[in-house]
């Protein structure tokens, strides 16, 4: 949330700023608390939870097609906790993030 830095030129860039980090930090304190148990129990930090979820990895074909490789047991126990399953995970990456 990268806000410590709000050089801009323009007071529209700067609200843009201000408006992405606030969205996030609404997706944080979501994923906070629907994962707040699970993280003390597993001994997890946000910080380990956002790295668990950069390991995911796709891959693109010549054809343009995107397929997920398989989530580990941990992404799955998140995702899940979350209230999504890997099937609709892999659906949102063969769609384009869309």
């Amino acid at each position: 949330m990268f806000t410590h830095r709000l050089r801009t030129h323009r007071q529209e860039t700067t609200d843009g700023k201000v408006f992405c980090a606030f969205v996030a930090l609404i997706a944080r304190m979501r994923i906070e608390n629907a994962l707040g148990e699970w993280t003390r129990e597993n001994r997890m930090t946000m910080e380990r939870v956002m790295r668990e979820f950069a390991k995911v990895r796709c891959v693109q074909g010549a054809d343009g097609k995107r397929m997920l490789n398989p989530l580990s047991k941990k992404q799955r126990e998140i995702v899940g906790l979350l209230g999504f399953t890997e099937d609709d995970v892999r659906a949102f990456v063969e769609r384009g993030g869309r």
